[in-house]
Protein backbone atom coordinates (compact mmCIF):
# COMPACT_ATOMS: atom_id res chain seq x y z
CA UNK A 1 0.00 0.00 0.00
CA UNK A 2 2.67 2.45 1.09
CA UNK A 3 4.42 1.45 -2.52
CA UNK A 4 1.24 2.84 -4.34
CA UNK A 5 0.95 6.01 -2.76
CA UNK A 6 4.83 6.62 -3.33
CA UNK A 7 4.03 5.38 -7.37
CA UNK A 8 0.61 7.91 -7.27
CA UNK A 9 2.59 10.47 -5.71
CA UNK A 10 5.76 10.19 -7.68
CA UNK A 11 3.57 9.80 -11.26
CA UNK A 12 1.24 12.98 -10.20
CA UNK A 13 4.70 15.10 -9.47
CA UNK A 14 5.82 14.16 -13.29
CA UNK A 15 2.90 15.04 -14.80
CA UNK A 16 2.64 18.55 -13.12
CA UNK A 17 6.25 18.66 -14.31
CA UNK A 18 5.39 17.42 -17.92
CA UNK A 19 2.74 20.29 -17.94
CA UNK A 20 4.97 22.51 -16.99
CA UNK A 21 6.81 21.98 -19.44
CA UNK A 22 4.81 21.72 -21.96
CA UNK A 23 3.79 25.46 -21.10
CA UNK A 24 7.05 27.08 -21.20
CA UNK A 25 8.01 25.20 -24.22
CA UNK A 26 4.64 26.66 -25.85
CA UNK A 27 5.85 30.06 -24.78
CA UNK A 28 9.00 30.14 -25.91
CA UNK A 29 8.26 28.28 -29.70
CA UNK A 30 8.50 29.96 -32.57
CA UNK A 31 5.40 31.24 -34.49
CA UNK A 32 5.25 30.95 -38.12
CA UNK A 33 3.59 32.96 -40.27
CA UNK A 34 1.78 32.26 -43.75
CA UNK A 35 2.95 33.29 -46.93
CA UNK A 36 0.52 36.06 -47.68
CA UNK A 37 0.58 39.69 -47.25
CA UNK A 38 -0.90 41.73 -44.24
CA UNK A 39 0.04 39.74 -41.79
CA UNK A 40 -0.48 41.65 -38.30
CA UNK A 41 1.73 40.58 -35.23
CA UNK A 42 -0.61 41.32 -32.08
CA UNK A 43 1.00 39.33 -29.75
CA UNK A 44 4.63 39.09 -27.94
CA UNK A 45 7.05 36.29 -28.78
CA UNK A 46 9.25 34.84 -32.01
CA UNK A 47 7.91 34.21 -35.65
CA UNK A 48 9.22 33.51 -38.19
CA UNK A 49 8.44 33.10 -42.45
CA UNK A 50 8.15 29.81 -43.62
CA UNK A 51 8.35 31.16 -47.28
CA UNK A 52 8.53 34.00 -49.86
CA UNK A 53 5.41 36.51 -49.09
CA UNK A 54 4.17 38.13 -51.51
CA UNK A 55 2.36 41.62 -51.05
CA UNK A 56 -0.58 42.52 -53.91
CA UNK A 57 -1.36 45.90 -52.21
CA UNK A 58 -0.86 47.77 -48.82
CA UNK A 59 1.30 46.65 -46.18
CA UNK A 60 3.36 43.21 -46.09
CA UNK A 61 3.59 42.77 -41.95
CA UNK A 62 2.61 45.18 -39.16
CA UNK A 63 4.38 44.48 -35.71
CA UNK A 64 1.65 46.24 -33.38
CA UNK A 65 3.07 45.24 -29.96
CA UNK A 66 6.31 45.38 -28.05
CA UNK A 67 8.49 42.14 -27.57
CA UNK A 68 8.54 40.52 -31.30
CA UNK A 69 11.61 39.12 -32.85
CA UNK A 70 10.83 38.18 -36.48
CA UNK A 71 13.41 35.99 -38.33
CA UNK A 72 12.84 36.17 -42.05
CA UNK A 73 14.90 32.80 -42.48
CA UNK A 74 16.63 34.02 -45.85
CA UNK A 75 12.91 34.31 -47.43
CA UNK A 76 11.76 37.85 -49.58
CA UNK A 77 8.82 39.76 -48.74
CA UNK A 78 8.12 41.40 -52.70
CA UNK A 79 5.41 43.06 -54.10
CA UNK A 80 2.80 40.78 -56.75
CA UNK A 81 0.74 42.86 -59.70
CA UNK A 82 -2.06 44.30 -58.36
CA UNK A 83 -4.25 41.99 -60.40
CA UNK A 84 -3.38 38.40 -61.66
CA UNK A 85 -3.54 36.99 -64.87
CA UNK A 86 -1.94 36.72 -68.28
CA UNK A 87 -2.00 40.73 -68.53
CA UNK A 88 -1.39 41.50 -64.79
CA UNK A 89 -1.57 45.69 -64.25
CA UNK A 90 1.60 46.62 -61.77
CA UNK A 91 0.49 48.05 -58.54
CA UNK A 92 1.90 51.32 -57.90
CA UNK A 93 4.37 51.66 -55.26
CA UNK A 94 2.54 52.15 -51.62
CA UNK A 95 2.65 50.60 -48.30
CA UNK A 96 5.39 49.25 -46.65
CA UNK A 97 7.11 45.47 -46.10
CA UNK A 98 7.20 45.63 -42.39
CA UNK A 99 5.33 48.47 -40.31
CA UNK A 100 6.20 49.50 -36.61
CA UNK A 101 3.24 50.72 -34.93
CA UNK A 102 3.73 54.01 -32.96
CA UNK A 103 5.75 53.87 -30.16
CA UNK A 104 7.08 50.27 -29.68
CA UNK A 105 9.97 48.69 -28.05
CA UNK A 106 12.50 45.59 -28.47
CA UNK A 107 11.72 44.43 -31.23
CA UNK A 108 14.44 42.52 -33.76
CA UNK A 109 14.12 41.79 -37.41
CA UNK A 110 16.73 39.48 -38.96
CA UNK A 111 17.64 37.42 -42.24
CA UNK A 112 16.00 38.13 -44.92
CA UNK A 113 14.90 40.39 -48.03
CA UNK A 114 12.62 43.20 -49.27
CA UNK A 115 12.36 43.16 -52.82
CA UNK A 116 10.31 46.03 -54.88
CA UNK A 117 10.18 47.58 -58.22
CA UNK A 118 11.20 51.17 -58.12
CA UNK A 119 13.81 52.00 -60.68
CA UNK A 120 15.47 55.60 -60.76
CA UNK A 121 16.34 57.02 -64.20
CA UNK A 122 18.21 60.12 -64.19
CA UNK A 123 17.07 61.18 -60.56
CA UNK A 124 13.68 60.51 -60.86
CA UNK A 125 12.43 57.38 -58.65
CA UNK A 126 9.53 55.32 -59.93
CA UNK A 127 7.64 52.51 -60.55
CA UNK A 128 5.64 49.89 -58.59
CA UNK A 129 6.33 48.01 -55.20
CA UNK A 130 6.65 49.70 -51.51
CA UNK A 131 7.02 52.96 -50.39
CA UNK A 132 9.26 52.07 -47.46
CA UNK A 133 11.07 48.67 -46.43
CA UNK A 134 11.32 49.10 -42.58
CA UNK A 135 9.54 51.96 -41.37
CA UNK A 136 7.34 52.92 -38.32
CA UNK A 137 4.37 55.15 -37.54
CA UNK A 138 3.70 57.64 -35.18
CA UNK A 139 6.42 58.08 -32.39
CA UNK A 140 9.77 55.90 -33.40
CA UNK A 141 10.89 52.75 -31.41
CA UNK A 142 13.03 52.32 -28.75
CA UNK A 143 15.31 49.19 -28.42
CA UNK A 144 15.60 47.88 -31.95
CA UNK A 145 17.43 45.83 -33.80
CA UNK A 146 18.01 45.15 -37.69
CA UNK A 147 20.40 42.63 -38.33
CA UNK A 148 21.60 41.17 -42.08
CA UNK A 149 18.36 42.52 -44.09
CA UNK A 150 18.52 43.23 -47.58
CA UNK A 151 16.26 46.29 -49.11
CA UNK A 152 16.13 46.84 -52.76
CA UNK A 153 13.57 49.06 -55.25
CA UNK A 154 11.35 51.36 -53.16
CA UNK A 155 9.88 54.82 -53.64
CA UNK A 156 11.18 56.69 -50.23
CA UNK A 157 13.45 55.10 -47.30
CA UNK A 158 14.74 51.89 -47.32
CA UNK A 159 15.17 51.32 -43.55
CA UNK A 160 13.68 54.38 -41.44
CA UNK A 161 13.27 54.04 -37.59
CA UNK A 162 14.50 57.43 -36.49
CA UNK A 163 18.07 58.64 -35.16
CA UNK A 164 16.87 60.21 -31.47
CA UNK A 165 16.61 56.70 -29.88
CA UNK A 166 19.94 55.92 -28.80
CA UNK A 167 18.87 52.43 -28.48
CA UNK A 168 18.29 51.34 -32.35
CA UNK A 169 20.71 49.57 -33.96
CA UNK A 170 20.85 48.69 -37.57
CA UNK A 171 23.76 46.25 -38.61
CA UNK A 172 25.26 44.15 -41.40
CA UNK A 173 22.42 45.23 -43.80
CA UNK A 174 22.31 46.78 -47.72
CA UNK A 175 19.64 49.43 -49.02
CA UNK A 176 19.76 49.74 -52.91
CA UNK A 177 17.68 52.67 -55.01
CA UNK A 178 15.66 54.22 -52.38
CA UNK A 179 14.14 57.29 -53.59
CA UNK A 180 14.52 58.68 -49.91
CA UNK A 181 16.79 57.65 -47.20
CA UNK A 182 18.57 54.90 -47.59
CA UNK A 183 19.32 53.81 -43.59
CA UNK A 184 18.19 55.74 -40.91
CA UNK A 185 18.81 54.84 -37.29
CA UNK A 186 20.94 55.82 -34.37
CA UNK A 187 23.67 53.66 -34.79
CA UNK A 188 24.62 52.12 -38.26
CA UNK A 189 27.58 49.78 -38.55
CA UNK A 190 28.71 47.67 -41.22
CA UNK A 191 25.96 48.30 -43.74
CA UNK A 192 25.80 50.00 -47.30
CA UNK A 193 23.28 52.16 -48.84
CA UNK A 194 23.50 53.21 -52.61
CA UNK A 195 21.59 55.24 -55.28
CA UNK A 196 19.37 57.15 -52.99
CA UNK A 197 17.82 60.22 -53.21
CA UNK A 198 18.29 61.66 -50.73
CA UNK A 199 20.74 60.77 -47.45
CA UNK A 200 22.06 57.54 -48.10
CA UNK A 201 23.13 57.10 -44.14
CA UNK A 202 21.69 58.96 -41.56
CA UNK A 203 22.46 58.70 -37.53
CA UNK A 204 24.33 59.41 -34.86
CA UNK A 205 27.19 57.35 -35.15
CA UNK A 206 28.06 55.06 -38.11
CA UNK A 207 30.98 52.89 -38.43
CA UNK A 208 32.35 50.61 -40.81
CA UNK A 209 29.79 51.98 -43.64
CA UNK A 210 29.32 53.03 -47.65
CA UNK A 211 26.89 55.62 -48.49
CA UNK A 212 26.13 56.64 -52.02
CA UNK A 213 23.46 59.19 -52.91
CA UNK A 214 22.27 61.02 -56.09
CA UNK A 215 20.77 63.80 -54.92
CA UNK A 216 21.61 64.20 -50.91
CA UNK A 217 24.66 63.76 -48.59
CA UNK A 218 26.47 60.26 -48.86
CA UNK A 219 26.82 59.66 -44.95
CA UNK A 220 25.21 62.20 -42.17
CA UNK A 221 26.33 61.35 -38.14
CA UNK A 222 25.55 63.64 -35.64
CA UNK A 223 28.53 61.91 -33.35
CA UNK A 224 31.35 60.17 -35.06
CA UNK A 225 31.81 58.56 -38.48
CA UNK A 226 34.61 56.00 -38.76
CA UNK A 227 36.25 53.75 -41.09
CA UNK A 228 33.59 54.99 -43.40
CA UNK A 229 32.85 55.96 -47.19
CA UNK A 230 30.62 58.70 -48.33
CA UNK A 231 29.70 60.23 -51.70
CA UNK A 232 27.63 62.24 -53.63
CA UNK A 233 26.80 62.69 -57.24
CA UNK A 234 24.41 65.14 -56.72
CA UNK A 235 24.72 68.31 -59.22
CA UNK A 236 23.59 71.39 -56.40
CA UNK A 237 26.51 73.02 -54.56
CA UNK A 238 25.17 72.09 -51.56
CA UNK A 239 24.99 67.96 -50.76
CA UNK A 240 28.17 66.53 -48.71
CA UNK A 241 29.82 63.60 -49.72
CA UNK A 242 30.41 62.72 -45.65
CA UNK A 243 29.47 64.75 -42.82
CA UNK A 244 30.34 64.35 -39.21
CA UNK A 245 31.16 65.76 -35.61
CA UNK A 246 34.32 63.58 -35.42
CA UNK A 247 35.55 61.63 -38.71
CA UNK A 248 38.15 59.20 -38.05
CA UNK A 249 39.68 56.99 -41.05
CA UNK A 250 36.91 58.15 -43.77
CA UNK A 251 36.88 59.69 -47.02
CA UNK A 252 34.12 61.68 -48.73
CA UNK A 253 33.50 62.90 -52.52
CA UNK A 254 31.27 65.47 -53.83
CA UNK A 255 30.61 66.33 -57.56
CA UNK A 256 29.97 70.37 -57.01
CA UNK A 257 29.65 70.21 -53.15
CA UNK A 258 32.16 69.55 -50.11
CA UNK A 259 33.44 66.10 -49.65
CA UNK A 260 34.08 65.83 -46.05
CA UNK A 261 32.53 67.99 -43.78
CA UNK A 262 33.47 67.43 -39.82
CA UNK A 263 34.36 69.49 -36.18
CA UNK A 264 37.36 67.41 -36.67
CA UNK A 265 38.97 64.87 -38.89
CA UNK A 266 41.82 62.93 -38.09
CA UNK A 267 43.51 60.22 -41.00
CA UNK A 268 40.44 61.59 -43.40
CA UNK A 269 40.19 62.25 -47.21
CA UNK A 270 38.04 64.90 -48.58
CA UNK A 271 37.51 65.39 -52.88
CA UNK A 272 35.38 67.73 -54.19
CA UNK A 273 35.57 67.11 -58.12
CA UNK A 274 34.61 70.41 -59.77
CA UNK A 275 33.51 73.05 -57.88
CA UNK A 276 33.26 72.79 -53.99
CA UNK A 277 35.80 72.39 -51.18
CA UNK A 278 38.01 68.98 -50.35
CA UNK A 279 37.78 68.86 -46.63
CA UNK A 280 36.62 71.47 -44.13
CA UNK A 281 37.04 71.01 -40.16
CA UNK A 282 35.88 73.93 -38.00
CA UNK A 283 38.23 72.94 -35.58
CA UNK A 284 41.52 70.85 -36.52
CA UNK A 285 42.46 68.67 -38.93
CA UNK A 286 45.05 65.42 -38.51
CA UNK A 287 47.17 63.46 -41.40
CA UNK A 288 44.55 64.53 -43.88
CA UNK A 289 44.01 65.12 -47.73
CA UNK A 290 41.86 67.58 -49.75
CA UNK A 291 41.50 68.07 -52.90
CA UNK A 292 39.69 70.14 -55.04
CA UNK A 293 39.62 72.38 -58.63
CA UNK A 294 37.96 75.71 -58.09
CA UNK A 295 37.85 75.98 -54.55
CA UNK A 296 39.86 75.02 -51.36
CA UNK A 297 41.73 71.70 -50.99
CA UNK A 298 41.78 71.71 -47.70
CA UNK A 299 40.25 74.32 -45.12
CA UNK A 300 40.21 74.17 -41.41
CA UNK A 301 38.95 76.57 -39.24
CA UNK A 302 41.74 75.72 -36.56
CA UNK A 303 44.84 73.64 -36.82
CA UNK A 304 46.14 71.43 -39.62
CA UNK A 305 49.41 69.03 -38.29
CA UNK A 306 51.06 66.70 -40.98
CA UNK A 307 48.54 66.96 -43.92
CA UNK A 308 47.95 67.72 -47.60
CA UNK A 309 46.20 70.30 -49.62
CA UNK A 310 46.04 70.78 -53.52
CA UNK A 311 43.65 72.68 -55.68
CA UNK A 312 44.01 73.73 -59.20
CA UNK A 313 43.19 77.39 -59.37
CA UNK A 314 41.70 77.60 -55.52
CA UNK A 315 44.04 77.42 -52.55
CA UNK A 316 45.91 74.26 -51.43
CA UNK A 317 45.51 74.19 -47.89
CA UNK A 318 43.93 77.18 -45.59
CA UNK A 319 44.60 77.14 -41.79
CA UNK A 320 42.86 79.46 -40.00
CA UNK A 321 45.05 79.46 -37.19
CA UNK A 322 48.74 77.07 -37.16
CA UNK A 323 49.80 74.82 -39.99
CA UNK A 324 52.23 72.45 -38.92
CA UNK A 325 54.16 69.72 -41.19
CA UNK A 326 51.67 70.72 -44.07
CA UNK A 327 52.09 70.76 -47.24
CA UNK A 328 50.00 72.98 -49.84
CA UNK A 329 49.85 73.07 -53.56
CA UNK A 330 47.72 74.90 -56.24
CA UNK A 331 48.47 75.34 -59.76
CA UNK A 332 47.34 78.87 -60.17
CA UNK A 333 46.34 79.79 -56.63
CA UNK A 334 47.90 79.96 -53.28
CA UNK A 335 49.56 77.14 -52.11
CA UNK A 336 49.44 77.03 -48.28
CA UNK A 337 47.62 79.61 -46.46
CA UNK A 338 47.92 80.34 -42.54
CA UNK A 339 48.22 82.27 -39.28
CA UNK A 340 51.10 80.67 -37.94
CA UNK A 341 53.08 78.39 -40.48
CA UNK A 342 55.70 75.89 -38.92
CA UNK A 343 57.66 73.74 -40.87
CA UNK A 344 55.45 73.66 -43.67
CA UNK A 345 55.46 74.09 -47.68
CA UNK A 346 53.93 76.08 -50.23
CA UNK A 347 53.98 75.38 -54.02
CA UNK A 348 52.09 77.02 -57.06
CA UNK A 349 53.13 77.11 -60.49
CA UNK A 350 51.86 81.12 -61.07
CA UNK A 351 50.34 82.32 -57.62
CA UNK A 352 51.68 82.63 -53.97
CA UNK A 353 53.41 79.83 -52.29
CA UNK A 354 53.19 80.31 -49.16
CA UNK A 355 51.63 83.05 -47.05
CA UNK A 356 51.54 83.38 -43.40
CA UNK A 357 50.98 85.91 -40.33
CA UNK A 358 54.09 84.11 -38.82
CA UNK A 359 56.24 81.62 -40.42
CA UNK A 360 59.16 78.97 -38.98
CA UNK A 361 60.88 76.52 -41.00
CA UNK A 362 59.05 77.09 -44.01
CA UNK A 363 59.73 77.34 -47.88
CA UNK A 364 57.37 78.28 -50.78
CA UNK A 365 58.44 78.49 -54.05
CA UNK A 366 56.68 82.21 -54.25
CA UNK A 367 56.99 82.97 -50.91
CA UNK A 368 54.50 85.54 -49.13
CA UNK A 369 55.07 86.12 -45.63
CA UNK A 370 53.33 89.33 -43.81
CA UNK A 371 53.78 90.58 -40.29
CA UNK A 372 56.83 89.09 -38.17
CA UNK A 373 59.21 86.86 -39.89
CA UNK A 374 61.30 84.98 -37.78
CA UNK A 375 63.49 81.36 -38.84
CA UNK A 376 62.71 81.82 -42.42
CA UNK A 377 65.38 79.77 -44.31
Amino acid sequence: MKTNRLFKTQLAAALLLAAINSQLSTAHAQIPLSSSGGQIIRQAGSYYLTGNLSVRSGNGIIIATNGVTLDLRGFTISTAPATPGPYPTPASAAGTAILLNSGLSDITIVNGHIRSGVTNNGGVYSGSGFNYGIYYSGNAPMNVMISKVSVGGVLDDGINLGKNNPAVVVETCTVTTAGGHGIVASIVKDSVAADCGNTAILGTQVLNCMGSSVGGDGIEADGTAQNCYGETSSTDATPIGLMTGAAINCCGTSFHGTGLQAMEAQNCEGISWISGTGLFAYNSVQNCYGQSQTSMGLNVGGSAQNCYGNSVSGTGLNAGYTAQNCYGESTQGTGLNATLANSCYGWTSSGTGLTATYASFCFGTSVNVTGQKYNMP
